[in-house]
């Protein structure tokens, strides 16, 4: 396997597309640290990874918005396996979908810190277990919004786009010990899409499946991504394969964004 004797620290891996990430990476071997902050849905990731794959994994409760439950996570990971391969940055919120004169400070502040500043204290704290390894790797989850800007979107635009310039700057920072790249997913077939679709749809008057319709349309795949395709998108970027990668981003949209 691929990944056989990896840990991976996977935030935001109790569900969505942070579970088809831990789900992808066990199947490749690894060992999976599940950071999140929502204790049922981790459960069901880890009992997920121990029916298909008979492989244990370790949950941790973490808020990455907050630095001592980093420090916390951290620590764990350290008295446990005493290093780290693998950190996948993937936590996030969608933040509001508003105008920008009708987006409050508290909505921009907290998107702000689910989406960058976590990524940041996960990356400080992580860095130097990551660093006692010949080769380790980041892969940080950004967005195809932060390289084709969406309207009414702005504080998660924000975020997304700044992780691309993050990813850039700790390549250069931790090369060669880290490989740092990220990946910016199109459209995610999931409730979360929904979710957002669904704002749309009540915000314009329009059916929630022509907005669906209309959405898929922006690719010239016509599809939405399938999570798992973005988990193996990170397999590669964390394997033999992806080891002259750093810097990098994996545009994985169907086509949304070219190039």
């Amino acid at each position: 396997m691929k990944l056989q004797n990896k840990t991976a620290v996977v935030t935001g891996a109790g569900q969505g597309l942070g579970r088809a990430i831990s789900l992808k990476l066990a199947e490749a071997g690894a060992t999976i640290i599940i950071a999140d902050i929502k204790p049922e849905t981790s459960a069901e990731t880890a009992a997920l990874i121990k029916n298909q794959f008979h492989r244990e994994s370790m949950v941790v409760m973490t808020n990455v918005r907050r630095e001592d439950a980093v420090v916390h996570l951290a620590d764990k990971v350290q008295k446990t396996f005493g290093s780290l391969d693998i950190l996948v940055n993937n936590s996030g919120i969608a933040g509001p979908r508003a105008a920008v004169e009708d987006i409050s400070l508290d909505e921009w502040n907290e998107s702000i810190e689910v989406n960058l500043t976590g990524v940041f204290l996960m990356c400080k704290h992580f860095a130097p277990m990551l660093k006692a390894k010949e080769k380790s790797f980041i892969v940080n989850i950004a967005s195809v919004a932060g390289m084709r800007p969406l309207i009414m979107r702005m504080p998660y635009i924000a975020t997304k786009a700044a992780i691309l310039a993050v990813t850039k700057a700790m390549a250069m920072e931790f090369g060669p010990q880290i490989r740092v790249n990220s990946i910016c997913p199109g459209a995610i077939d999931g409730p979360r899409q929904t979710q957002v679709l669904q704002k749309v749809a009540d915000q314009t008057g329009m059916l929630l499946d022509e907005v669906i319709q209309k959405k898929k349309a922006e690719s010239p795949l016509n599809t939405f991504i399938p999570p798992a395709a973005v988990g193996d998108a990170v397999v590669f970027l964390c394997s033999d394969e992806g080891s002259y990668l750093s810097g990098t981003n994996l545009n994985v949209s169907a086509g949304a964004v070219l190039g």
